[in-house]
Order: structure tokens, then C-alpha cells, then sequence
């Protein structure tokens, strides 16, 4: 077993003994009525909805990067790409964009760790994107934070959002004081992007950030949770960087957890707070899990032909 194998193993049993706990701190009987008192059709409308949308946003992001970067490939290789992620996104963020990064290799006339550099971007960006929507929910909404709490997560999220334009300035003075070296070939990606298009890539993502926001409010409101809007935009922020964590699988856990300790005052009177929250998170987890699954079967065939077909035949 390899180390990285060990430090996944670790994720598994980390993420199963929270879930024990989980299980053994809800109330099973508020959890089985919350379900049934759900808003079905919301539910179901908000799944076939935001998150096809949120895919094609996330597709479109990254092929503008790919494009921008003179990256050689179309549109559809960018949708087939980060379909076929979906599949490893289950067990973590990270290994998804290993598994991008593997494909993007094999599908452009860039090297490996130029590819490298196109996902250590997205990821970035993401990260960037997650910090805006804090900012907005911490701007117009104070219901979620005493404001002890509220001022540093406001300096926090100010702070990772101003790092995006100056990662991207001295990331180019890197890649040209070292042209030949490995981080400067990583660093590719910065140099050949121009603000313009970071600046679109970076309002793509922030539109992925905000659709899916929106859509875990709606899915908490289904469940009878009476959040408001922007302390959705204040907490989801937070479960979805613990979400990403790599001890954490599929988000499972620690996310739910999280929501637990953000979301629960908002919970129906009628049922045991955790409990609601518990229902909602687990259902929709399971749920957004069950489509991307079925995006991930969907191109798996491709990815597999792309991974066994030599480089020089597909660019």
C-alpha cells in the first residue's frame, strides 16, 4: 500500500467514525419525519435543475482557461473531462483534479505539468470563488455570527479573495525569471493568461459558487429549514471548504457536522433540530452524489479510451 493509498485509507475511517457519530447523536424519529414532510417536487426540481446548470458553468470555466492558455481543445473534451472527474469527485476533491490533470495531458499538446497547472488553478479559483460568496453573505446578512466571530471571517475572506490578483501577478514574474524550471512550466498556465480572461474564469467560477449555494438553501428550505438566503451565502462557505478536506469522502462527515453547528436554529420547531439538519444534508449529498455518478458513467467510456490511446494520435 502506498503512502498516498494509506492517507486515503485514513479518509475512509475517518470519515465512517463521523458518521457513527452522526448516526448515534441524531434523533431517528425527527430524522424519518423531516423526510416525509419534505417538499418533494422542490427537492427534485432544485437537483434536475442547478445542478446541470452548475456543471455546464464549471465546464464552461474550464475550457475558457484551456482556451485562453492556448490549450488545444474543444468544447465538448472540456464537458467529457470534468464529467468523467465526477467519478473520483465521490471520493475526494483532490483526486478529482488528479484525474483531470491525467486526461488534459493526454487531450492537449501540453505536458504534465503544465496540466498539472490548469487544475492547481481551477482549484484556486475555487477557493477564490468560495471566499466572494462569503463576502456577500457577511456584507448583507448578520444572523449567522456574533460579530466577534463575523469581523475576522470578513478579514479571512477578504484576505483569500485580494490573494487571487496577486498570486496571478507574481505568479507570471515567476514563470519568467525561471522559464526552464518545473514551477515555471506549472506556472505556464499564468503566463499566457491575461487578466481579462483570469477575470472571466474567476466570475464563472463565482456563478458556480452562487448557483450552488442557492440550491443547498433551496434543499434545506424543501426540509422545512427557514434559512435565509444570505446566511446560506455566510455558511455554506464554511461546509463546503470543510467538505473539501482530504480526510473528508465525498463530503460526507465533517460537512454535515458543520451544517449541524451553523444551520440548526433554523430548524422546524416540531422536530429535534440536529436531527433536520441531519435529514436534509444526508438526502442531499445522496442526491447530488447519485448525478454526478450518472455524468461520471456517462463519459467513463471516453476516459478510458483517452487514457489508453497514445498522446501523438489525439492532438
Amino acid at each position: 500500500m502506498t503512502v498516498s493509498w494509506k492517507k486515503q485509507a485514513v479518509g475512509w475511517v475517518l470519515t465512517g467514525l463521523v458518521l457513527v457519530y452522526i448516526g448515534f447523536t441524531t434523533d431517528l424519529d425527527s430524522f424519518a419525519r423531516t423526510v416525509l414532510n419534505a417538499k418533494l417536487p422542490l427537492f427534485l426540481l432544485a437537483i434536475l435543475i442547478f445542478e446541470p446548470v452548475s456543471f455546464l458553468v464549471d465546464s464552461s470555466a474550464l475550457y475558457l482557461l484551456l482556451k485562453a492558455s492556448g490549450a488545444k481543445i474543444p468544447f465538448v473534451d472540456a464537458v467529457r473531462t470534468r464529467g468523467a472527474s465526477f467519478l473520483f469527485n465521490i471520493v475526494n476533491y483532490q483526486l478529482a483534479l488528479v484525474s483531470m490533470a491525467a486526461i488534459l495531458n493526454k487531450r492537449t499538446d501540453k505536458g504534465i505539468a503544465e496540466a498539472a497547472g490548469f487544475v492547481l488553478f481551477l482549484g484556486a479559483v475555487d477557493l477564490w470563488a468560495v471566499s466572494i460568496v462569503a463576502l456577500v453573505g457577511l456584507s448583507f446578512g448578520g444572523t449567522l455570527f456574533e460579530p466577534a466571530i463575523r469581523t475576522p471571517l470578513m478579514v479571512g475572506a477578504f484576505t483569500v479573495a485580494l490573494s487571487g490578483p496577486v498570486a496571478l501577478v507574481f505568479g507570471r514574474k515567476i514563470s519568467r525569471l525561471w522559464p526552464t524550471s518545473i514551477v515555471a512550466r506549472i506556472l505556464d498556465v499564468l503566463a499566457n493568461l491575461s487578466f481579462k480572461n483570469a477575470l472571466k474564469i474567476g466570475l464563472l467560477k463565482c456563478l458556480q459558487m452562487l448557483i450552488l449555494t442557492t440550491s443547498d438553501w433551496i434543499f434545506m428550505r424543501s426540509f422545512g429549514i427557514e434559512l435565509p438566503i444570505f446566511a446560506a451565502y455566510m455558511g455554506m462557505p464554511i461546509v463546503n471548504v470543510v467538505a473539501v478536506l482530504p480526510f473528508s469522502i465525498s463530503g460526507l462527515g465533517g460537512g454535515q457536522v458543520a451544517m449541524r453547528q451553523l444551520f440548526a436554529a433554523w430548524a422546524p420547531a416540531s422536530v429535534v433540530a440536529v436531527a433536520a439538519i441531519d435529514a436534509s444534508s444526508t438526502c442531499s449529498l445522496g442526491a447530488v452524489l447519485v448525478f454526478r455518478l450518472c455524468v461520471a458513467l456517462v463519459f467513463l467510456p471516453w476516459a478510458i479510451t483517452t487514457m489508453a490511446t497514445s498522446k501523438s494520435s489525439q492532438i
